[in-house]
């Protein structure tokens, strides 16, 4: 009763509340593009920092994307170690950047999962995927399906600098 949500404007009815810690199930997907070549160590050390604050009943995968997508380990786990260790040696090298197509992975890997499902994505925020097949997921594809999902998608956002020798 002290407060009210709106929605575009319209009130709308709280049937539920609850300020209670919620675990989450997260895939953090890594650009690894030519564009955040310059600024890969910073990008790592804040993932390194998300994984050191998870908590106990919280998940997660590491994803990375250039050439290929790659989400590891095989299955969620809440193991610190387990998710630094990919992160320090796990990743791949730069490439392209299918980020659209990246997401569109993360959701994929969350749709079995229990709970409050997150990607964050660490990214320049360009896609550039490399793939003439026509085949590629767009923003609206990946919007649209992580509101059906019920899929939280977060990005932090870098300024890409090129990659290294470039102006």
């Amino acid at each position: 009763d002290d407060f009210e949500v709106l929605d575009n404007g319209k009130a709308q009815t709280i049937t539920v509340f609850s300020n209670d810690l919620q675990p989450i199930t997260v895939v953090l997907l890594l650009d690894r593009s030519g564009s955040v070549v310059r600024d890969f160590d910073l990008v790592r050390d804040a993932a390194v920092r998300f994984v050191d604050d998870l908590l106990p009943a919280d998940k997660a995968r590491i994803g990375s994307f250039s050439n290929r997508i790659q989400v590891d380990p095989r299955d969620f786990t809440s193991n610190h170690n387990e998710l630094l260790g990919i992160l320090r040696s796990e990743l791949q090298e730069a490439g392209p950047t299918p980020l659209w197509n990246a997401v569109n992975v993360g959701i994929t890997a969350l749709l079995h999962q229990q709970g409050r499902r997150v990607i964050l994505v660490f990214t320049d925020g360009m896609d550039s995927p490399m793939n003439f097949s026509g085949a590629n997921n767009t923003l609206k594809d990946v919007m649209k399906r992580a509101e059906e999902e019920d899929v939280m998608v977060y990005a932090i956002g870098l300024a890409g600098s090129g990659p290294p020798g470039r102006a």
